[in-house]
């Protein structure tokens, strides 16, 4: 694809947004009233305006996570003659995570989850991949709760309506991919445990209990605890006293390296093995969705055995990353050379990340004032042959708000969640931090502000007669 190719595709994207600041001006346009989930999980930090995806962008990206997720789902097949294991263990799981992940599998559902989403920054030349979070412990599924919010705003909706805009329910899409991956079809009413770690319930029990009040409209029976809760007995597992068809997994496979977490897991992977439950989604999710499994992606070796088409989205989409190994490796100019060497020499352009951490724990931006060339040094010492990776910095382009004060638009640096279920796009969910000075982690803990997303569905008319597209 050309740098013309890329323009085409993002016109249809950024003639709705000048439609839209045209008709708004300098209006801001939140999602209020809020849900109590979206209260509970953004406490009012929520961008002036919504974002927007033309129809050829959005399909675009869509055929292309599709390609790249085939690209992910058989590295084992292609690389390590179809062991799983053997795949887990070089991107950097230890052996106990690894049981932990094939276990979880239960022996009626073998087949990866659809559920994920794909973590963006769009650059001069389209979207690029930071990172992909697969599997049930991704977050943010408030986001049609903010759509609905929005549309319901003064002059939205006719807005909305001459642009062909539309909005994918994400917790819809949610629980037909959760009924379709456990076997339990529409018409079935299965008790589905939300469950947390421990240490970690306090503070989400009042966000698990309002997510579970949600999934009543849509028939389930849904309650919440934390794994210490659950016991086997009677070939059933139980959360207290109540029996259980399907966990609905928060915890994180990083949460399983815990002291004491084999004795907490044991009574769900042994029911999991058992098929006396069905969880969703098995911790397997999370050894593709590891950043050290695009890293193995981005490499030459990774790509073995790929389609053109498969290559040709993995160029598009992945930025250059590399395992922390030491010794050769291709670099981002295509020479060989010594990975150590380079990373200390181009920190600046450069992202240091654990490979299973969430929420940027761990994460060293080399452009940041914080990170000297001996603190790079340092941290690039302490992640020689670990779980790490190093990536070539994505620059996104600004995008443009109306600033709350009434002054002049402000430039935002946008990171787009892209959900995917089942049936394919399931929703957008964006975080923004000013684009102003050297960019941090674009995460809650840093101050991000979050909005939600619309996107065409259809094709986008053609320009006016005699307008000059980009």
């Amino acid at each position: 694809m050309t740098a013309g190719d890329d323009k085409r595709l993002r016109a249809g994207s950024d003639r709705i947004t000048a439609a839209y600041l045209e008709e708004f001006g300098g209006q801001p346009v939140r999602p209020v009233p809020e849900t109590e989930a979206a209260r509970t999980m953004y406490g009012g930090r929520y961008l002036s305006r919504p974002v927007f995806l033309g129809a050829a962008e959005q399909q675009h990206l869509e055929s292309d996570l599709g390609l790249l997720r085939e690209c992910l789902t058989t590295l084992p097949d292609r690389l390590f003659d179809g062991d799983t294991a053997a795949f887990a263990r070089a991107i950097g799981f230890d052996d106990f995570q690894v049981r932990c992940a094939l276990r979880s599998r239960s022996a009626r559902h073998q087949a990866l989850t659809r559920m994920g989403r794909a973590d963006l920054f769009r650059d001069a030349g389209g979207f690029r991949l930071l990172e992909w979070n697969l599997g049930s412990s991704t977050g943010g599924t408030e986001n049609a709760d903010m759509c609905r919010a929005v549309r319901e705003q003064p002059g939205m909706r006719g807005f909305l309506a001459s642009q062909r805009l539309a909005f994918a329910d994400t917790r819809r899409e949610l629980v037909r991919t959760l009924r379709e991956e456990t076997g339990f079809p529409e018409g079935t009413a299965p008790v589905v445990a939300l469950v947390e770690w421990p240490d970690s319930y306090p503070f989400m029990e009042r966000y698990l209990r309002r997510f579970a009040a949600d999934w009543a409209r849509f028939g389930l029976t849904t309650v919440t605890g934390h794994l210490g809760e659950l016991t086997r007995s009677g070939g059933r597992l139980r959360l207290g006293d109540r029996p259980v068809d399907v966990v609905y997994r928060f915890f994180m496979i990083e949460d399983v390296v815990r002291p004491g977490a084999q004795a907490l897991l044991e009574p769900l992977l042994q029911a999991a093995e058992h098929d006396e439950v069905q969880v969703f989604t098995p911790l397997d999710a999370e050894l593709f969705g590891s950043k050290g499994a695009l890293a193995l992606l981005s490499t030459p070796q990774g790509q073995d055995g790929l389609t053109p088409a498969q290559r040709e989205a993995c160029g598009r989409l992945l930025p250059w990353t590399r395992l922390v190994r030491p010794g050769p490796a291709l670099l981002p100019d295509g020479r060989v050379g010594d990975l150590f060497e380079y990373a200390a020499e181009h920190r600046r352009g450069l992202v240091l990340k654990p490979t299973s951490l969430h929420g940027g724990k761990g994460v060293a931006l080399g452009w940041l004032p914080d990170v000297t060339s001996e603190v790079w040094g340092d941290r690039l010492a302490e992640a020689a042959g670990g779980p790490w990776v190093v990536q070539q910095a994505v620059q996104p382009v600004p995008e443009w708000f109306p600033d709350p004060e009434g002054g002049p638009a402000l430039p935002w640096a946008v990171a787009w969640g892209v959900y995917s279920m089942a049936a394919g796009h399931a929703g957008i969910l964006v975080r923004a931090l000013p684009a102003s000075g050297p960019l941090p982690v674009v995460s809650l803990a840093n101050g991000a502000h979050f909005g939600c997303g619309f996107h065409a569905s259809a094709p986008e008319p053609p320009p006016p007669s005699g307008s000059v597209t980009a």
